[in-house]
This record gives C-alpha cells, sequence and structure tokens, in this order.
C-alpha cells in the first residue's frame, strides 16, 4: 500500500507529459485489429484485477479465530481498499502516460506500466518504480500460493478430488500445505481473474434465488447496504437481456439455423423463398 501510493504521488507531480482529461475519461485508441466491442472487454481485466483475490481471507478461516465475523470484515474492508487505492493508482498511470499517439510511438517495453514509468520519469525513479511493482508482485504470489495452496489441502482432505494423498500433503517444517506440481499451481493461478470474477457470481447468485428467503445473516452482515432485492428495487434490465440471449440461442438451435440463410440477395424481376410458406417478388 506504501508502495503505490508513492508511486501515485511521484508520477503526478514528476509526469512530463501529462495527459488531459479528455484522453483520460472519453478518448478511445484500438490498434489491435480486434472489434472495439472485444477491446472494452479485455480493457476491463486490469480493473477486474484490483478486484480479484479479496476472498483470500475466507480460505484461511480455518486458522482465524472467529473467523465467522473477521473474515467477513477482511473481504470487506479489502474491496474498500482496493477499489480506491486501485483506481487513483490506474488514474495516476493513465493523466502521466501523455495522449493516446504519444503512448503508441513511444513504445518501449512490453509492459504498459514499466513503459509509463519510463516515458514519464527519470530513468533512477523508474528503475525504482518497476522494483517496487516487483515487490509488490512478488508478495501478491506469496498470497496466490497461500490460498491455492489451502484450497487444492481442504479439496483433497474433503475426498472432494481423486488422488487426494497427493493434495492433502503438510510440509513438516513450516507445518504448511504443499502444491505437488508447480504447472498444476501455474494453471490455477493464470486463469485467477477470469476464474474469481466467475466464481463470485455463484454465491450471489442463489443467494438472490434458492436461498433469498431462507439465507441467514451471520454475526457480521452489511445491515442495511445487504438490503434484499425486491421487484421495487431491482434493476430488470439483467433480467431483460439475459431473456432476449436465452430466447435467441434456443430460437436458434431449434429453428432458425435450419431455414436461415442471412439477407437474400434478389436480381430483377427475381423470386425469392426466404422461408417455407413465405416468398418475395421484387420487380
Amino acid at each position: 500500500m506504501g508502495s503505490t501510493i508513492s508511486i501515485i504521488i511521484a508520477m503526478l507531480v514528476l509526469a512530463k507529459n501529462r495527459s488531459s482529461a479528455y484522453d483520460v475519461f472519453i478518448s478511445t485508441y484500438n490498434g489491435t485489429g480486434f472489434s472495439f466491442a472485444y477491446v472494452c472487454l479485455i480493457g476491463i481485466l486490469p480493473t477486474l484485477f484490483s478486484f480479484s483475490g479479496f476472498e483470500a481471507a475466507g480460505h484461511l478461516t480455518e486458522e482465524t479465530h472467529e473467523a465467522d465475523i473477521k473474515a467477513p470484515k477482511a473481504i470487506a474492508g479489502t474491496c474498500i481498499s482496493a477499489a480506491c487505492v486501485g483506481c487513483a493508482y490506474l488514474l495516476s498511470l493513465l493523466f502521466a502516460a501523455g495522449s493516446p499517439d504519444y503512448v503508441t510511438e513511444n513504445s518501449l517495453n512490453p509492459s504498459a506500466t514499466v513503459q509509463i514509468f519510463q516515458t514519464s520519469t527519470p530513468n533512477p525513479v523508474a528503475l525504482l518504480f518497476t522494483i517496487l511493482l516487483l515487490i509488490c508482485l512478488y508478495f501478491a504470489g506469496v498470497s496466490s500460493t497461500t490460498v491455492s495452496s489451502r484450497t487444492c489441502y481442504a479439496l483433497g482432505r474433503d475426498s472432494l478430488f481423486p488422488y487426494k494423498k497427493y493434495l492433502c500433503i503438510v510440509h513438516k517444517g513450516t507445518h504448511t500445505p504443499l502444491l505437488l506440481s508447480t504447472t498444476a499451481f501455474a494453471a490455477i493461478v493464470s486463469i485467477s481473474t477470469i476464474g474469481f470474477q466467475v466464481s463470485y457470481a455463484i454465491p450471489i447468485f442463489f443467494r438472490i434465488t434458492s436461498s433469498r428467503k431462507t439465507f441467514k445473516k451471520g454475526r457480521f452482515n452489511l445491515g442495511k447496504f445487504g438490503y434484499p432485492v425486491t421487484a421495487a428495487n431491482m434493476n430488470w434490465s439483467i433480467v431483460v437481456c439475459t431473456g432476449i440471449s436465452i430466447f435467441g440461442a434456443l430460437y436458434w438451435i431449434f429453428s432458425l439455423r435450419t431455414w436461415y440463410t442471412g439477407p437474400p440477395r434478389m436480381a430483377d424481376n427475381s423470386v425469392v423463398t426466404i422461408s417455407p410458406g413465405l416468398v418475395i417478388t421484387q420487380f
């Protein structure tokens, strides 16, 4: 947290080519070759990454006293701090990056963050920021190892996975769970951002569907901020969008794909059959 705040302040003070508010909040640049909609989706990933991993406290509850209070407090606190610091950090990078044209014309490093360090601050400062970033990434790796090892250990211990004896190994010296394979660990952390977001959605889905009337609040809860969703206060757009998507998919699978071939190409005085029983004649 200290290194991140230091970088934020220094970037805003030392930036050589500051971006305008228009560049940061309104302008867009797409040099990928993909559609703009797809670029918007992958552009969300850096933001989502700052909201990944806050459930780590939940994986350590077996080692925590009064876990029913301390774990949710840790989760809520992490969400709040990550939102505030992550937003400030991303904004400082964007304002220090310069205009989109300047960024693309001065491509110095495959890492966008390190490139902004290099183009906006003197070289010694950029090197220091990069070292601080690597230190933060190291501790993030330690956190991932801690969480992944305890998750795999618990699932193996509870006989959810086959070959559980290889997943519930405890180091004799440190008394901590071990992952047998570095390849397995790499596979787990490589899908962290997307996998975490999906896992977060699952309990929310069941909370507002099958268990909305049977859900029991714990000693720690969000009070009025965790109010139940009712027909009056719900945002129904998600229901409409989901319903239309499901209807469209089913319509395509069971009917449309068997006869629809796309918009017809019609020559003069031609007769085109769109579907059985429907004929369009153009003169």
